[in-house]
Order: structure tokens, then C-alpha cells, then sequence
């Protein structure tokens, strides 16, 4: 069975694998991995080439909500899949994912209780479904305490990776927009926001609190250590095996 996921790098996609392969292996099947660096077109061959070589399923977790056309050509060749963390509009499948609305709420709403008032968002392309999720969460938690929303506190990267966040979170500085607190979308966009801070002289979370979804298992270790939303992603991978499974069979 293929797995494709938009970054292996990614802590959270590692652990997502390592669920998977345990269930594939006591099935007796064997997962190949795709790492598609979000980008579309090589979402799409190797979804290609997959099918091609005659996989029995694919587990898709997508670039964004333009993987439609990849998860059509699965339907047409009739493919079992099975959709992992992200939902993509219009597509009714099997789906493993958490609740990043109600997550981002917990978050924010922690936040808020230990006295923040003025708290920005670093979040990635309205395509992923997870980032919409999310950002509906942080307004919803916002409205529901009284807060108003303010568009200026809001920054979206190039992606949820590192460079992406840094590069929100210096964008978010040059506004010259008063903020106590950043939620980060992801674990990768939380070092980044981490990174930008430090280097334009704040302290975390001395000056700025940082809160994210998605644990780092190393970074328990450090000092600070991230206060996150965890997801249990081996279980996730887990699950989503056994759906595509019983999907194949």
C-alpha cells in the first residue's frame, strides 16, 4: 500500500508512519512512502506511478484542496484510498483526523486564561483544510471570550514548515501590531515563530507565548518546552491502515 504524506520531516507524519506500519505489517503488507514537499504536481505522479506499479491502496494525506484531481484519478481506476489529517472539499472518503477546531479553541482559550488579550496567528495557505480549521477555532475562541477579531494579528507563511512561520512571524513584527501570544499552526511553524522572535530580541515566553498543535517528542527536553495541542498521530496511522484494509479486502 503507497502512503503519501506532504512532509516526512515532519514529527507528526514520522509518528503517522510508524503507526501505519505496524497494522500494515501484522496484515501482511508493506508500506511504500511518497514525501510530496507539498507541492501538487509531485503529489500527482507519484500518485500516478503508484497506481501504476499496481498498489493494492493508498493512505493521501493532501497537499490542499486542488489533490481533488488525485483522488479522482483513484476513483476512476478504482483505487481503495483512505485521507489522513486533511479533508479535502468535495471529496467524500474515509478520513482519520482531529478536531482542529475544537483543538485551536483549547488553545487560545489557554491562553486567554493566563492573561493574553492581543494574540496573533501564524497559519498557512486557506487550501488546507487543517489551517481553515484552525483559524476558525482561534476566531471562534476570540469571539466567544469577548475578544475582536483583528485581521492585522493574523500572518500566513508560504507553508507549515519553518522558513514558512519565520518568514509570517517577521511580517507579523514589521506591522508594528502589538501582540503577547502566537498560535502556530504546527510543530515546524512553531520553531520558526520561535526562531523570528529570539532574533528580533524577544524572549519565549518571557515576552511572547508560543502555542502550537502537534507534540515535538524531543522537545520535552528543552527549556522552554512548547505548550501544543497533541495529536495522537501513531494511532492515527493506525486507524487509517485498518480502514484501507478493510477498504482492499
Amino acid at each position: 500500500i503507497g502512503m503519501v504524506v506532504p512532509d516526512l520531516g515532519d514529527p507528526f507524519f514520522t509518528l503517522v508512519l510508524r503507526g501505519a506500519e505496524q497494522v500494515a505489517r501484522a496484515a501482511g503488507y508493506r508500506v511504500i512512502v511518497c514525501n510530496t514537499n507539498s507541492e501538487g504536481e509531485l503529489e500527482a505522479s507519484y500518485v500516478d506511478n503508484l497506481i501504476a506499479h499496481q498498489v493494492d491502496g493508498v493512505m493521501l494525506a493532501p497537499v490542499n484542496d486542488a489533490s481533488k484531481k488525485v483522488t479522482d484519478w483513484m476513483d476512476a481506476r478504482g483505487v481503495p484510498f483512505v485521507l489522513l489529517d486533511r479533508a479535502i472539499a468535495g471529496v467524500d472518503a474515509d478520513l482519520v483526523q482531529g478536531d482542529s477546531v475544537g483543538g485551536a479553541r483549547v488553545l487560545v482559550d489557554h491562553l486567554i486564561a493566563n492573561g493574553h488579550r492581543r494574540i496573533a496567528h501564524v497559519t498557512e495557505p486557506q487550501s488546507v483544510s487543517t489551517a481553515r480549521d484552525r483559524f476558525r477555532g482561534y476566531r471562534e475562541a476570540l469571539e466567544a471570550n469577548g475578544i475582536p477579531y483583528d485581521p492585522a494579528l493574523v500572518a500566513e507563511g508560504s507553508g507549515a514548515t519553518i522558513d514558512g512561520a519565520q518568514g509570517a512571524t517577521a511580517e507579523l513584527l514589521r506591522r508594528g501590531v502589538a501582540f503577547t501570544a502566537i498560535l502556530a499552526v504546527n510543530n515546524l511553524s512553531a520553531v520558526g515563530v520561535v526562531l523570528a522572535l529570539r532574533e528580533a530580541g524577544f524572549s519565549v515566553p518571557g515576552d511572547i507565548a508560543v502555542a502550537c498543535f502537534d507534540d515535538i517528542e524531543l522537545a520535552a527536553y528543552l527549556c522552554p518546552f512548547l505548550t501544543v495541542m497533541a495529536q495522537p498521530a501513531t494511532t492515527y496511522g493506525a486507524i487509517a491502515t485498518e480502514l484501507l484494509i478493510g477498504r482492499i479486502q
